[in-house]
């Protein structure tokens, strides 16, 4: 196995590590890891297990492992908490911008709903856990459309208001999976991390159904992006002039 890692400023100005690893197996892989830590590469190695980063501690002829994620934080004050969420969704980007550490229960809260909820009536329904129990937060409606809206309500004003000081809700603006061209560019300092959320917005600009979802209208209106359109099908879903489900990638 080889590595070799080049330190970045980022335009906030925090430093960053990008690490660049070759296993014997000739499998290539990267991630990025904080500049300050730096000290673990010469006290371990890395490998990469799934969608995420694991870290070999080496000590006294042996070695212990654990995701580098929750490494990162066993060298600061926070290391007893039980969550590390990774917010952009990406496993690679173990910067401490990030990593969020949190309570299990605020992590599930957090889960990133992608599709529907359909009844056997064949409606759609928004319904959101906390801790054990279920609640039906909307009406249910027919339209896709229509339950976009409900579903940016329940997460964003409902939840809001039930959890308090609890609140802790996915953010689409750091959402990076499927653009690891704009998150190099962000961690490598060419793009600031105003210009990493408009390219990021730009990519869904046509997606009706992340507009809504999402409550994206003022930022369209801000920067002056067109409302995408879009077209119900027969079971009242959003689709485009090409008949493609919308919905997040």
């Amino acid at each position: 196995m080889s590595m070799a890692y080049k330190e970045f400023r980022e335009k906030s100005g925090t430093d960053t590590l990008k690490v660049n690893i070759t296993t014997n197996r000739g499998t290539d892989f990267y991630f990025y890891m904080p500049a300050e830590a730096e000290d673990l590469i010469n006290k371990g190695s890395f490998r990469k297990s799934g969608e995420y980063i694991s870290y070999y501690r080496r000590h006294s002829g042996s070695h212990s492992v654990v995701p580098l994620h929750r490494e990162l934080f066993y060298i600061t004050p926070d290391h007893n908490k039980d969550v590390i969420n990774h917010l952009n969704q990406i496993g690679i980007d173990n910067t401490y911008q990030n990593l969020d550490v949190v309570s299990s229960a605020a992590n599930n809260i957090y889960k990133l709903s992608r599709g529907y909820i359909t009844s056997r009536r064949g409606l759609k329904q928004v319904r959101r856990q906390i801790e054990s129990k279920y609640y039906t937060v909307c009406k249910e409606v027919w339209r896709v459309d229509e339950d976009c809206s409900n579903a940016y309500y329940a997460d964003y004003v409902w939840l809001k208001e039930v959890l308090k000081k609890e609140y802790y809700q996915f953010d689409f603006f750091k959402y990076r999976r499927g653009e690891l061209d704009i998150l190099d560019d962000e961690r490598t300092g060419k793009i600031s991390a105003d210009e990493a959320v408009y390219r990021h917005i730009m990519r869904y600009a046509d997606n009706a159904w992340v507009y809504l979802r999402f409550g994206l209208q003022q930022y369209f209106k801000d920067n002056h992006i067109a409302v995408p359109s879009y077209i119900l099908n027969e079971e009242g879903l959003m689709v485009d002039a090409n008949n493609r489900l919308l919905r997040l990638v």
